[in-house]
């Protein structure tokens, strides 16, 4: 779906949010159509999939911050991330992933922007409620696909990663020939049991550490 949204503009086999229709339905958040009826300043919360993000710097202090845009089933929302937010879920930030967001709004003219109070990434294990601790980390298989990669070796990775279903949640990392790298998480269907035999018949695409294990990625907690 990332890649749909990526090369036409929307996405066509579904939406982001859909995986996490009934978490959504039993919690007040408001879409992003409505924040246009608001007033200036006032707190908010929507849930959307992140369509687009600019990495910055602060000009007086040259601080990291991102502008990001969050898309729900009605709309999409313009969102600042100054510093401190942003440092909170930097390593976590990717396109295609859903968020949990707490703002406020920010009218000027006729367009409504926001600025993030608090930015939770959304994973499928969270919205059936099992949150990970504070300070605990989450494994993150990640698979790594060039630029030139072809369909049928997105196929054959879906069906190697179909074949051995378990608790390990997997990144997708596709390079582009800009050098920058598009990253997707594979959703809860292709969670894995990362066995010996699945390393193996991964390997091609498989990222490792230094120590030549499969990479961790650090996840963000709800708090």
């Amino acid at each position: 779906m990332s890649y749909e949204k990526e090369l036409l503009g929307f996405y066509v086999t579904g939406h982001p949010l859909d995986a996490y229709a009934p978490f959504l339905a039993t919690r007040n958040y408001q879409t992003v159509a409505a924040l246009a009826e608001m007033a200036d300043r006032a707190p908010f919360k929507v849930a959307g999939a992140i369509v687009q993000i600019e990495k910055k710097f602060t000009k007086r202090e040259g601080k990291p911050f991102a502008v990001i845009w969050l898309e729900d089933l009605t709309g999409t929302l313009e969102v600042v991330l100054w510093n401190e937010v942003y440092n909170e879920v930097a390593l976590t930030l990717a396109l295609g992933r859903v968020a949990l967001l707490k703002g406020t709004i920010e009218k000027r003219d006729d367009s409504v922007r926001a600025t993030a109070q608090k930015l939770i990434m959304l994973t499928p294990e969270k919205a059936n409620g099992s949150v990970t601790p504070t300070g605990s980390t989450v494994s993150d298989v990640l698979i790594h696909f060039a630029p030139d990669a072809t369909s049928e070796e997105l196929r054959q990775v879906k069906e190697l990663l179909a074949s051995s279903p378990g608790p390990r949640r997997v990144q997708l990392v596709f390079g582009r020939p800009n050098g920058d790298a598009l990253r997707v998480d594979a959703g809860a269907d292709f969670c894995v049991n990362l066995t010996r035999d699945l390393e193996d018949k991964l390997s091609r695409w498989l990222i490792k550490s230094k120590t030549g294990r499969p990479s961790i990625v650090a996840e963000v907690a709800v708090v």
